[in-house]
């Protein structure tokens, strides 16, 4: 998903940059949101430019180079509701964590893998 953003030549936080970054969510069932970011100040996503953007408190995970995980974050983007953000470069996913009991399972053939390229 990130490699597809960041393809993306315009100017970004306009109108274009919303709806491309829309088209790219819309592939994904487990994506509520992507957002465009420059370190942890988060600038605009597909639906919502704040004026000033959102800096979010330190990642709960960081891993060299530009990947940084935030957990249970109620922000601007998704007011009321703790979600999970996680950022590679200048865009980050949001996932709702319900998501993920919705792919659990008991059976004790499956490994679980999670991996952010």
């Amino acid at each position: 998903m990130s490699d597809a953003a960041e393809r993306y030549q315009g100017q970004v936080c306009t109108p274009a940059h919303q709806k491309r970054m829309l088209n790219i969510i819309r592939g994904y069932l487990y994506i509520n949101e992507l957002i465009y970011a420059r370190d942890n100040h988060f600038l605009c996503s597909s639906l919502i430019a704040p004026v000033n953007g959102y800096t979010i408190a330190p990642a709960d995970y960081k891993r060299e180079p530009n990947v940084s995980i935030y957990y249970y974050r109620d922000t601007p983007f998704f007011s009321g509701y703790k979600m999970t953000y996680m950022q590679r470069g200048n865009y980050v996913v949001v996932i709702n964590p319900l998501f993920w009991s919705e792919v659990m399972s008991d059976d004790p053939t499956l490994q679980w893998v999670c991996m952010i390229r």
